[in-house]
């Protein structure tokens, strides 16, 4: 809602909320849109005071006038309160730190309420937005409004702004045009050549389109050197922390779910976390990776002269270390048991008094790098194997105080495995490693 127009409800302030609410999202105008939900920004100070009441209670500090309402799809009951009182927890738990600037935000959550919606022209335009009523039914919440946009936003917006195939997106930004998150995103995800899996691929073969793809995400913004600033990461970081320590774990912390508070000359002054629908007292890494995640990934992008100074060659090892840690690291229980039952067999054989351990190893690692990939891509996750065992080797000889040559196992592994499976890509790849493993 927004300009001077007041809300003029048919119905008395005094109905139920369930009609207050059904007004709301009427007039509401939506800000935002995720596989969840939605966001509408309503005027609060535009409403009459007695629906002021029940929105906030007895609270009065809703920012400048202006909350949020997120309406989701309800699939199990309770889903809207579990978010409502987890956001909530995180809420004060901040609020109560006599640094509150130390910290990211957690917008203010007022009221909550699943509702039956019974207006049919409500119904409709919630299906336009992509909300489709389960039983009729949503989940409504309201909270103070950030102005802002998530992180993912900002960096496709940093990459149209320096990449001359998104000219014309650019040039739509800059005459204030609006634009879908899934517009931005579609379009910048296409020019850096993103690619979907099959429709019929398994959740291995997605696994790796991802990886793949979050590595041509990173390339374009290093290139268009892309910078956030230290203190934002910061914040994050000490959020994170805060709430692990008083057992909050956000468990779907990606960059949709941080939004950034900018000024009017679109510097970030603020950073905020939402969504905690899959917040539990517990970290559940089987739905969404750790909380950390998404920090590491842009650590490397907090000091400019350390992004000019790295070398191709350490965005390539980092390109290996990445796909190692997203298997090691998988939402899925069962990729995860799968790569610590290949750890501990890489353990054993390390350990193997045998003329034939150089064998059993390859065969190993390729058959259990193979089985993962599916693709190519196998040797990228068999080189970050390689190069563990060497660093595990080299600190073995160390220890053991040893002045005689040591033969590489590492080397003797890149000459075993380079020739399992014969083609451009590979044979390249193990040409570099072993190039690698020279200058170690």
């Amino acid at each position: 809602m927004r300009g001077s127009r007041e809300i003029m409800p048919e119905r008395s302030p005094d109905e139920p909320i369930e009609h207050l609410l059904e007004t709301c999202l009427l007039e509401g105008v939506k800000t935002d849109e995720g596989n969840k939900g939605i966001i509408l920004e309503l005027a609060i100070d535009k409403l009459p005071a007695g629906w002021q009441e029940q929105l906030l209670g007895e609270e009065e500090n809703a920012q400048s006038g202006q909350l949020a309402a997120k309406v989701i799809k309800i699939f199990l009951p309770g889903k809207i309160e579990h978010e409502a009182h987890m956001q909530r927890r995180a809420h004060d738990i901040i609020a109560d730190q006599a640094d509150q600037s130390a910290y990211a935000k957690v917008p203010h959550a007022y009221c909550h309420k699943e509702i039956t919606v019974h207006d049919p022209s409500l119904l409709s335009k919630l299906k336009t937005w992509g909300v489709t009523a389960v039983g009729d039914r949503v989940g409504f919440m309201v909270m103070d409004f950030v102005q802002g946009e998530d992180l993912a936003t900002h960096l496709y917006k940093h990459i149209i702004q320096h990449d001359h195939r998104l000219r014309d997106l650019k040039q739509r930004m800059g005459r204030g045009e609006r634009l879908t998150f899934n517009d931005i995103r579609d379009r910048v995800q296409v020019a850096m050549g993103f690619e979907r899996p099959p429709a019929q691929a398994g959740q291995v073969a997605e696994f790796i389109f991802e990886a793949a793809n979050l590595d041509r995400l990173m390339v374009a913004l290093k290139k268009y050197d892309f910078h956030l600033e230290q203190h934002i990461l910061d914040k994050l970081q000490n959020t994170i922390r805060l709430l692990h320590d008083n057992n909050i774990y956000h468990n779907d912390l990606h960059e949709r779910n941080i939004i950034l508070k900018l000024d009017e000359s679109g510097q970030i002054v603020d950073v905020y976390l939402v969504d905690f629908d899959r917040a539990l007292d517990m970290e559940d890494i089987s739905v969404a990776g750790r909380d950390s995640d998404v920090l590491t990934r842009y650590r490397s992008f907090t000091n400019a002269r350390d992004r000019e100074q790295e070398s191709a060659e350490e965005k390539w090892l980092l390109s290996m270390q990445r796909l190692k840690e997203r298997f090691a690291n998988s939402k899925s229980e069962k990729m995860r048991s799968m790569w610590r039952e290949f750890e501990g067999e890489i353990r054993k054989l390390l350990e193997l008094d045998s003329p034939n351990r150089i064998k059993l190893l390859a065969d190993e690692i390729f058959v259990r790098t193979y089985h993962l990939t599916q693709s190519d891509e196998w040797c990228r996750l068999a080189g970050a194997v390689v190069l563990d065992i060497d660093k595990l080797e080299k600190e073995r000889a160390v220890s053991r105080v040893e002045n005689r040559r040591i033969p590489s196992l590492a080397k003797s592994l890149v000459q075993n495995l380079i020739n399992r499976e014969s083609s451009p890509y590979t044979y390249n790849f193990w040409e570099k490693l072993w190039q690698q493993l020279d200058g170690n």
